[in-house]
C-alpha cells in the first residue's frame, strides 16, 4: 500500500494542475502530457492512478517524493506555463484561461517568494503549494 504522506498532496496538486490548465487542452493532448512525465519520473499507470484518488489533509511536505514534484514540473513544462528560466509565467497561464484578480495576486504572491528556487521541480512543488495555500484563504 501506498503512504498517504508522500502521495496524498500530489495527488492535490495535479488536480490543481489538471483544473489550470484542462479548459485549454483537449483530453487527448492532456493524456499526452500525462503519460510522458509519467515515463519520464518512473511513475506507473497504477501508481499514477492510486495517487490521483488519494485524499488526505495530514501531509507532510517534507517527505514527498521527488518524483512526484518533478512529475508536476514535467506537466508544467509540457503545458508551457514557464517561461524561459523555467518560472511560472503569468501571462502564458492566462492564455489558456482569464485568470481572476484573486489567482493573479496569489500568483505574483507565490513567484515573488519561490522564483529564484534552484531546484526546477521543488521549485513546481513549492509554487503549487503556495497557490493552494494562497487561494485557499
Amino acid at each position: 500500500m501506498f503512504n498517504r504522506t508522500k502521495i496524498g498532496l500530489p495527488a492535490i496538486l495535479l488536480a490543481f494542475l489538471i483544473v489550470l490548465v484542462q479548459s485549454a487542452l483537449n483530453d487527448e493532448e492532456f493524456e499526452q502530457f500525462v503519460t510522458k512525465c509519467l515515463a519520464d519520473n518512473k511513475i506507473d499507470r497504477a501508481e499514477f492512478e492510486e495517487i490521483i484518488n488519494q485524499n488526505s489533509s495530514e501531509i507532510d511536505r517534507d517527505n514527498i517524493d521527488q518524483k512526484y514534484k518533478c512529475y508536476l514540473h514535467c506537466l508544467a513544462t509540457e503545458v508551457n506555463i514557464l517561461d524561459s528560466d523555467g518560472y511560472v509565467d503569468i501571462d502564458l497561464v492566462n492564455e489558456f484561461e482569464k485568470v481572476s484578480d484573486k489567482v493573479r495576486d496569489a500568483l505574483e504572491e507565490c513567484k515573488n517568494m519561490h522564483d529564484g528556487d534552484e531546484d526546477a521541480c521543488d521549485y513546481a512543488f513549492n509554487m503549487l503549494t503556495c497557490l493552494i495555500k494562497n487561494l485557499d484563504d
